[in-house]
């Protein structure tokens, strides 16, 4: 048996970024705007083939197609503050909403059919930083963020004994929060060591 697979995704961003002017003792950078669209069409079509003659013989095992679409607006602010010439605090936040849906189509005796209406989400990350400058070689810094990555579109088939789904029709979306501590430096001859 073969299974053929056709995959298909338009994908448009737009971006509007402000920024304060350097050196400056407050230094901030603000995404206006972020405007992400996708869409996405999966198909899948499995054929199995003869044992010794290679041509197709019908069969209904599965045929499906799983359009979806994912759009996202989003907006930042980051904000850097420097206490003294050599020691800075930066803070961060980022404001997304975003609406997905997915459809399965398709027939076969592998394949389970449903429609997803939208779904949407508003999520809140944020960081924050502080950075000492020892010198222009090495540098000391602290970084709490967090993070985010949304779910989508799972491609479900059934078990053919209880005809029940083997897979939700969507996985989630997950969250990170992430520690970081450490010093950055650079030899004389411009090699990094961190």
């Amino acid at each position: 048996m073969g299974v053929y697979q056709f995959q298909k995704t338009d994908k448009f961003t737009q971006e509007l970024r402000v920024t304060s002017r350097a050196g400056r003792p407050l230094e901030w950078a603000h995404r206006g705007l972020l405007i992400l669209m996708r869409s996405r069409r999966i198909s899948k079509d499995s054929t199995r083939f003869g044992m010794i003659s290679g041509n197709p013989i019908p069969n209904n095992l599965l045929t499906a197609s799983l359009p979806s679409t994912y759009s996202e607006l989003a907006g930042f602010l980051n904000a850097t503050y420097h206490l003294t010439s050599r020691f800075d605090v930066s803070g961060g936040l980022r404001y997304a909403h975003n609406e997905q849906s997915v459809t399965q189509n398709g027939s076969g005796l592998l394949i389970v059919p449903f429609l997803r209406s939208g779904r949407a989400k508003v999520v809140f990350t944020y960081l924050a930083n502080a950075r000492y400058r020892f010198s222009r070689n090495a540098t000391a810094y602290i970084r709490y963020a967090t993070g985010y990555r949304p779910g989508g579109p799972n491609a479900v088939i059934k078990d053919v004994v209880t005809g029940l789904p083997l897979a939700p029709p969507t996985y989630q979306s997950d969250h990170l929060k992430s520690y970081e501590a450490g010093v950055k430096a650079r030899t004389s001859d411009g090699t990094s060591r961190n």
